[in-house]
């Protein structure tokens, strides 16, 4: 039964490093990794990284994308992946009906280049994962967490956009705004929007400004106590 199979391996997913289902887009692993999978795995509390991939492969969520790594095949499965992964951690099996409605929200604020919403979007978002569940997860899990709200909300998005320097935590374009995220775990957004500039991560797309887009640097700092955004910085440019 795939749809079994297939919410079987989300549950799964759940319990492990949410980071590597999301973050990367493709995954690294070895044949090995699937010649030695035991389904009797699946009850340990522990289950290692290349279990959970090996399940995700037989339940139809990834592919091999060449004969070291596996992704998603296409864009619709990643999505009904992602809708599926965040609903469990973000609601635990709680009605979640409200989320078709902030999607389209979160989009049109985006695309309108509407700062203080979309702060309040992302606020309403993140609040929706339980205490257990964010207080287990280091920035990394919060980096993830973040990109996956874009391809809920079908946006184009990028995450660890290569920059002249370094990357970008996550660059996103909407209608006609750039937005340049840097995010923080108990560090300042000052410094994180300070990075955006130091790093120089808008440079690249100096060309879309040039044509009339507005741009968004948007620091982020995420308070390890709460599990909430604790501040936001931005700064807009225009050419």
């Amino acid at each position: 039964d795939m749809t079994g199979m297939s919410s079987m391996a989300v549950d799964l997913a759940k319990r492990s490093n949410l980071s590597l289902l999301i973050a990367e887009e493709n995954l690294a692993i070895g044949p090995s990794a699937f010649t030695s999978f035991d389904i009797s795995q699946i009850g340990s509390s522990h289950l290692s990284r290349s279990s959970v991939i090996a399940l995700l492969y037989y339940s139809g969520y990834l592919t091999f994308k060449d004969e070291h790594s596996v992704g998603f095949p296409n864009a619709e499965i990643e999505m009904s992946f992602m809708q599926n992964l965040v609903s469990r951690y973000a609601y635990d099996g709680n009605d979640h009906s409200f989320m078709d409605t902030w999607e389209v929200e979160f989009a049109a604020s985006c695309a309108t280049g509407d700062e203080r919403m979309v702060r309040e979007k992302l606020e309403e978002y993140f609040d929706a994962f339980s205490y257990e569940i964010m207080g287990k997860q280091g920035e990394r899990f919060y980096h993830a967490v973040f990109h996956a709200i874009f391809i809920l909300s079908s946006l184009y998005a990028i995450a660890e956009d290569r920059g002249r320097i370094e990357r970008a935590d996550e660059v996103m374009i909407a209608g006609n705004h750039i937005w340049v995220f840097e995010l923080k775990v108990d560090r300042s957004a000052e410094e994180a929007l300070r990075q955006i500039e130091e790093k120089d991560y808008a440079e690249r797309y100096s060309y879309l400004m040039k044509r009339g887009m507005e741009m968004h640097k948007v620091g982020i700092s995420f308070s390890s106590k709460t599990r909430k955004i604790e501040e936001w910085k931005t700064q807009s440019d225009c050419l």
